[in-house]
């Protein structure tokens, strides 16, 4: 798990509820990093998403898929 949080002024970007299973990634390079867990607020700056860790389970997703 890891968490991170809507920017000061961005415009209400973030995560809301019923985006849970959304990805969240790398916009330099495209690398998908985690799929959206959980929020304390809808895109409210300050209040963290908490996200999956994708490299804390890839060895799971590989086996599966």
């Amino acid at each position: 798990m890891f968490c991170g949080a809507p920017l000061l002024n961005n415009g209400g970007k973030g995560f809301c509820n019923g985006d849970e299973g959304g990805p969240v990634g790398r916009n330099s390079d495209s690398v998908l990093l985690g799929l959206s867990s959980w929020l304390t607020g809808c895109a409210r700056a300050g209040l963290p998403d908490v996200f999956t860790r994708i490299g804390a389970i890839r060895g799971w997703i590989d086996r599966i898929i």
